[in-house]
């Protein structure tokens, strides 16, 4: 499903590649497989090293994170035969979406 969500959404980012993860571009020891998966994806854990997660927010201050700094995660496991994945407008109107299923 990372493949095929890979191919939606890529094309949308115009290329991309996330300022923390084009300032390891420019080290000359960077290993030759997290270079190519910088240049593919934008970032280094994708492909087979992609860790599934999901964003439910970002902090607009990073001062603020004293407060979920003590939160500890809790993994589980959940099986996804489909996902949306789509463009959500101001007023919460989706204007775009497409359907990926696992294979």
């Amino acid at each position: 499903m990372h493949e095929k969500l890979y191919d939606v959404l890529r094309p949308l980012t115009e290329g991309m590649i996330m300022d923390q993860f084009r300032n390891r571009l420019d080290n000359p020891n960077l290993d030759s497989k997290e270079r190519e998966r910088i240049m593919k994806y934008g970032v280094s854990l994708a492909g087979k090293q992609f860790l599934p997660h999901i964003t439910l927010g970002k902090l607009k201050n990073p001062a603020d994170a004293k407060v979920i700094v003590d939160i500890k995660p809790r993994y589980l496991n959940i099986d996804l035969e489909k996902i949306v994945v789509g463009q959500l407008e101001y007023e919460g109107q989706m204007t775009w979406a497409d359907l990926i299923e696992s294979s």
